[in-house]
């Protein structure tokens, strides 16, 4: 590639990870300003390599032998407050956009406090907790289109927010930034909220390097229905907390897989739904928990659990 922007070659990425696992990219691109995308896949096609765009690595799975193309890391940070708005850049961690809402005294984002990523893998995934999520917050996204080389600005309603996914995970289009639409709160109760789950997190997740929840929540009704029916243990769970969906992790510890090791690879005693890397793991052994996860859970309980994760590398 023949440009200003600095290309760097087979960089290891398991430091760009929460997982702490991958191997190295052929080519690594910094971008630290929207306006270098244009110029970075420019480099892309002159040379036909794939490519894929990374944010807080939070949500990924990384193969061990790396990834055979360029990896976009976006590193742009900013938060600007428009009155009872927030315009944000894709790199800036999710952590300083909770602190940020926070500080300004506009509610909306307690719920993400404790979440590791960006807001860009945030918005690609419609991330949520506790009934809360990022479509509720999200009033416009603007893009990068590597195909028309084009900026795009879309509506929340345009994005196709949907169960931590939304359109931009198919069309290829590189998140920029984001506007988000909160509301006044008192910037005190707003922060002993936001404390309150992330110490909730502390005590109910595992430390230990993972991905956080790699399975999504079964929202199926024609699963949930008979499931709680057949399960009184389900239904009162369902009836008190769930409502509308039933936790991987509930399926997963009842499928006997609690603590279930593959070398470094490890179902967390503290949340099931939680693959963690014990020091040692690969990616490959992550890989193969998941498949028997999947295996499992659908030979017990005849549902198939979808990740949330991203896997890059594996093919």
């Amino acid at each position: 590639m023949n440009m200003a922007v600095k290309i760097n070659k087979n960089v290891p990425l398991k430091d760009f990870t929460t997982y702490k696992i991958g191997g190295p990219a052929r080519a690594y691109v910094k971008v630290s300003q929207a306006e270098e995308l244009p110029e970075v896949f420019e480099g892309i096609r002159g040379i036909h390599q794939p490519y894929v765009v990374l944010g807080g690595g939070s949500n990924v799975i990384i193969a061990d032998r790396g990834f055979p193309g360029t990896v976009i890391h976006m590193q742009t940070r900013g938060i600007t407050q428009e009155d009872d708005r927030l315009v944000i850049e894709a790199g800036e961690p999710l952590a300083q956009v909770v602190a940020a809402s926070v500080a300004a005294g506009l509610a909306g984002l307690e719920w993400a406090s404790g979440i590791p990523g960006t807001l860009g893998g945030a918005v690609l995934g419609n991330a949520g907790a506790f009934y809360g999520n990022m479509a509720q917050a999200v009033k416009s996204v603007e893009v990068f289109d590597p195909i028309t080389s084009e900026f795009k600005i879309y509506s929340g309603a345009e994005c196709e927010f949907s169960y931590r996914s939304s359109r931009l995970k198919k069309t290829g289009e590189v998140i920029v930034r984001a506007t988000l639409a909160l509301t006044p709160g008192d910037p005190t109760e707003l922060k002993r909220k936001a404390d309150q789950i992330k110490e909730y997190r502390l005590g109910r997740h595992p430390q230990e390097p993972s991905v956080g929840s790699v399975f999504q929540n079964i929202t199926d009704m024609k699963f949930i229905k008979p499931f709680i029916e057949g399960n009184p243990d389900a239904r009162e769970h369902y009836k008190l907390r769930w409502k509308g969906k039933i936790p991987s992790a509930y399926l997963i510890e009842a499928a006997g897989l609690k603590g279930f090791r593959i070398g470094g690879a490890q179902i967390a005693h503290k949340h099931s739904a939680f693959i963690i890397n014990t020091g040692r793991a690969t990616a490959e052994q992550v890989a193969m928990m998941t498949g028997l996860i999947k295996e499992r859970v659908w030979n017990k309980f005849g549902v198939y659990l979808r990740e949330e994760v991203r896997y890059i590398g594996f093919n």
